[in-house]
């Protein structure tokens, strides 16, 4: 049975997870638990990290039936898991020097299998038809507004009013955030 469940996508197996089937929920807690784990051993050190990383999954498990499916499981399972640091750190001294660790760049870094990649390059391939709702130049104005730029620069480079890039950002960063991580959603842009 668990050779046939290795062979599922993470989607796949949480659908079966929903429906109570533990023999998915160690698949897919095998497959992360080791990269999980990893991380949070370099945000709170290791002895609190397999706590950590079990909390998580006891989360997932008690509420299965809850959980909805906006993204992919991996950005759910590291948003859930970046949440539950900053709660651990929330509770220890010296939170201010662990939270200034928590870039969201680190989500590069949670795995960097080829299994991730492609699950990478499928996202932004959804969010890049996800923007074509909107003009030709929303991605471009998405990724300069991570990278720093101030409206007019982005104006100047795209032959537009600065109220315009404004109004357009606005629009579309308010539509991202209803259907994406925000962190996760920003981490993948500004690569």
């Amino acid at each position: 049975m668990a050779d046939l469940l290795e062979n599922l996508t993470d989607e796949e197996l949480f659908l079966l997870v929903k429906e109570s089937n533990r023999h998915a929920f160690t698949v897919l807690y095998d497959r992360y638990k080791k990269p999980m784990i990893s991380y949070t051993v370099k945000k709170v050190g290791s002895a609190p990290a397999v706590d950590i990383v079990h909390d998580v999954f006891a989360k997932i498990w008690s509420h299965r039936d809850r959980i909805g499916q906006k993204e992919k499981l991996s950005w759910y399972l590291f948003h859930v898991l970046r949440n539950r640091i900053i709660d651990f750190i929330g509770k220890t001294k010296h939170n201010s020097v662990y939270l200034d660790t928590l870039d969201v760049d680190d989500m590069d870094r949670f795995d960097n299998s080829t299994d991730h990649k492609v699950r990478v390059e499928l996202f932004l391939n959804e969010i890049e038809s996800e923007l074509a709702r909107f003009n030709p130049n929303a991605m471009t104005i998405i990724k300069r507004h991570l990278q720093g730029y101030k409206n007019q620069e982005i104006a100047e480079e795209l032959n537009l009013t600065e109220k315009t890039i404004r109004n357009e950002k606005s629009k579309i960063l308010k539509f991202l955030k209803s259907r994406y991580t925000g962190y996760l959603l920003i981490s993948l842009l500004i690569s």
